[in-house]
C-alpha cells in the first residue's frame, strides 16, 4: 500500500517507529478511519511522540489528496522516499512561491499519488475576544472540487 510506506516513512522522518505505523494501520484497517487525531493516543502512543506526530494527520470523513504547494519538509521526503529531493523541492517553493509538475519533472520525479497542487480542505480557526473573555473555535472546512460546495466538520 502507497498509503503504509508513506506513513512509515513519515514516521522515520519523525524518528518514530516502524511498529507504531504497523500498530496504527492495523487500527485503522480494523476500526476505519480516525474520528479525531488524538484516537492515536488510546493505541499507546506516548504524549511526546503524539505532539510530534500531530501536525502531519489529521481526521476528515473522506480522502484527499495532500497538497504539495503546503505540505512540510518531512512530509514531502516521505511522500517521495528522497530526503534530498524534497529539501530542493521546498527550498524551490520557498523562493518560487509554488510548485508544479514541471518542478518534479526537473528533478527527474513524477507527482506521487495522493498529491496535488491545490486544496479542498482548509483548517479555520478563529478567536472572538469581548473584555477579558475569550473563545476560540476550530473547524475543518471541505470544499468539494466538482461540487464547490462546502461542508464544516469539528476540528481536533
Amino acid at each position: 500500500l502507497v498509503e503504509r510506506r508513506v506513513f512509515s516513512g513519515l514516521l522515520k522522518e519523525l524518528d518514530l517507529t516502524e511498529a507504531l505505523a504497523s500498530e496504527i494501520a492495523t487500527h485503522v484497517g480494523q476500526k476505519g478511519v480516525l474520528e479525531a487525531p488524538s484516537d492515536l493516543l488510546s493505541l499507546g502512543l506516548s504524549q511526546p511522540d503524539f505532539q510530534r506526530l500531530r501536525p502531519f494527520v489529521t481526521a476528515l470523513p473522506e480522502r484527499h489528496d495532500l497538497n504539495l504547494n503546503a505540505v512540510s519538509e518531512p512530509l514531502l521526503a516521505a511522500l517521495l522516499a528522497n530526503p534530498v529531493a524534497a529539501h530542493s523541492l521546498v527550498y524551490r517553493r520557498t523562493t518560487a512561491g509554488f510548485l508544479d509538475r514541471s518542478d518534479f519533472a526537473a528533478l527527474g520525479l513524477t507527482v506521487p499519488p495522493m498529491a496535488g497542487f491545490t486544496s479542498d480542505d482548509f483548517k479555520v480557526t478563529s478567536m472572538a475576544e469581548i473584555g477579558e473573555a475569550r473563545s476560540h473555535l476550530s473547524r475543518h472546512v471541505l470544499r468539494d472540487a466538482e461540487t464547490a460546495q462546502i461542508a464544516i466538520h469539528a476540528s481536533d
